[in-house]
């Protein structure tokens, strides 16, 4: 265990999983901080920066909108024209809105402008949690309205939607979060290799359908 959180052996993320479900209930802190010395070093490897470390949460509050990050990513597709009006043609959102946007991330130094030529700064992983810290409810509304407008001009072959109906242990949410969290960085990993041609969102949503019966968890 020493060896892996000091970083002289690379662990699977299977062996990660494995070594977490054998830690007793105190012992989940050095479990979730094995997760997060694996995930930074698959980001370090990729070249690859998470926004959080790279921004603070009041310059992050200025990314307010969902193609903030879809024109961020975009920047690393193979095709990529440093032009706001092809960017706005690629992700079908208004020329002005786009111009707006390529200021302000400007400004936020994610990229930069030489020449009239937009370029990438830093690659980032753009994942966005609902956390206290960093609230995105406004986002999250963006960017469901905007899945599901999408919807209907997609084809199933370049689309995939699943849903699961489900009771649940109000106490196993926490173990349900770190879950669904590190599943998304390990799909980035998988998904985020040259070449890159299309820009794709993966959202997890855990939401509850029942009002509450007064009880925080299960006993």
């Amino acid at each position: 265990m020493s060896e892996y959180l000091s970083g002289h052996r690379q662990p699977t993320h299977k062996t990660i999983e494995t070594i977490i479900k054998n830690l007793s209930g105190h012992e989940q802190g050095i479990g979730n901080e094995l997760r997060l010395c694996y995930e930074k070093d698959q980001l370090a490897r990729r070249g690859k920066l998470d926004l959080k470390n790279k921004l603070s949460a009041s310059e992050l509050s200025q990314l307010k909108e969902w193609y903030y990050f879809a024109i961020l990513a975009l920047f690393e597709t193979t095709d990529f024209h440093s032009t706001p009006s092809w960017i706005s043609e690629r992700l079908g959102v208004d020329l002005e809105k786009v111009q707006q946007a390529l200021q302000t991330l400007l400004q936020l130094g994610l990229i930069k402008n030489e020449n009239g030529v937009y370029t990438l700064v830093t690659k980032l992983v753009y994942y966005i949690e609902d956390d206290a810290e960093f609230s995105r409810q406004d986002y999250h509304k963006q960017l469901l309205l905007e899945v599901s407008c999408r919807l209907e001009e997609t084809s199933l072959e370049l689309r995939d939607l699943n849903t699961l109906m489900i009771p649940i242990r109000l106490d196993r949410l926490p173990e349900a979060r770190e879950k669904i969290r590190s599943f998304l960085k390990e799909m980035a990993g998988i998904m985020d290799m040259s070449p890159r041609s299309e820009v794709y969102n993966l959202s997890v949503q855990l939401v509850p359908l029942s009002k509450s019966s007064g009880r925080n968890a299960n006993r």
